[in-house]
């Protein structure tokens, strides 16, 4: 029998809520060679018999794999290792595909012979409102990226491109040996996507909606804890990462440029999600952390093409107003979007 085409990896943990949605917007894609793989992840809810009811009905290869909790690094790795597909697309549990999606992401990689081909995403809340579209991170011309500078651009959120985008090769991710680092909540993509990026010999970028990110209230990256310092954690692993290949313009760049970004982004979101004010007023009059705050700067942001970077500018400017002013700002874009997104 003829091995799949695309193989469909989805870590699931207590979305039982969601994951019929998901598998539907997979089932739509009307392709009978592919592979999904669910990956179920220590589900203490009715995940496991929503996803198996809904594909047991279908005509696609799939598989429901069962193991104790370990978080969503060791769920994909656990589906890379079962995967039988010349290409990889991971979808998280509680995300939808557009129409088409895959058809659109795996006729420009034949086409192109990309090692990865990504496109576009939409921010949605769970009522269906749009935060935000992938181009308010920064906008890209379709075509071919050039590798350097785009793993910059990206640790920069300028684009930021969701892992849910990408149709990647698999051949790439096992000749480099790549998985998820083990433990992370907090930007294990961004860390898994930059390692990706830098050995692919090319990316390729369509300008067409495929992903739609779902943002729930409680979802792991709404967290107000110090867990989102995780995401700092994975810059300084890149460093020492590019370092040991010797990549060492590539590890100064993150050190000097995109750090502060990291400090910055991580003590945003914390106010938004509501981490009390003196804890956060603390984090942010800590020495280490005003330092690199202090550095966050124009230079290293591209205000022309990214809303994304013109806002953290903003939010520079009131921080050394007041912090308190920045604080409650946040706390009301937060509470902007529960009363008219929810």
């Amino acid at each position: 029998m003829k091995g799949p085409s695309i193989s469909v990896i989805i870590p699931m943990y207590n979305v039982e809520r969601f994951i019929g949605a998901t598998l539907k917007s997979i089932l739509r894609q009307n392709r009978d060679d592919i592979e999904i793989i669910v990956v179920n992840d220590g589900s203490k809810d009715g995940s496991r018999a929503v996803a198996e009811g809904i594909l047991k009905n279908s005509n696609v290869r799939w598989t429901i794999i069962d193991q104790p909790n370990g978080g969503v690094s060791v769920a994909r790795n656990t589906g890379l290792q079962h995967a039988n597909g010349r290409f990889i697309k991971f979808v998280d549990g509680d995300d939808l595909l557009f129409d088409g999606a895959l058809d659109i992401l795996e006729r420009e990689m034949v086409r192109t012979g990309a090692d990865v081909v990504f496109g576009n995403y939409v921010l949605r809340t769970l009522k269906g409102k749009t935060i935000f579209e992938q181009p308010h991170m920064g906008k890209l011309k379709e075509g071919y990226q050039d590798r350097f500078s785009f793993i910059i651009d990206f640790l920069k959120f300028k684009p930021f491109v969701h892992l849910g985008c990408m149709l990647i090769r698999r051949d790439v991710i096992e000749s480099s040996s790549l998985r998820f680092t083990r433990g992370i909540k907090i930007a294990e993509d961004v860390e898994f996507a930059a390692k990706l990026f830098y050995h692919s010999n090319s990316i390729y970028y369509v300008d067409k909606f495929v992903y739609d990110w779902i943002r729930r209230p409680q979802s792991a990256t709404k967290a107000r804890s110090s867990v989102m310092f995780q995401h700092v954690a994975v810059m300084r692993r890149l460093i020492n990462y590019f370092r040991s290949l010797g990549e060492f313009e590539l590890a100064s760049v993150i050190e000097e440029e995109i750090l502060p970004i990291a400090f910055a982004q991580v003590v945003g979101i914390l106010a938004y999600n509501r981490l009390d004010y003196q804890t956060w007023v603390r984090l942010v009059e800590h020495p280490v952390i005003k330092g690199y705050l202090s550095k966050l700067s124009v230079k290293y942001l591209d205000l022309s093409k990214s809303h994304f970077h013109r806002q953290m500018i903003v939010a520079r400017e009131v921080l050394r107003l007041s912090p308190t002013l920045l604080y409650l700002l946040l706390r009301g874009v937060r509470k902007y979007h529960e009363i008219f997104g929810g």
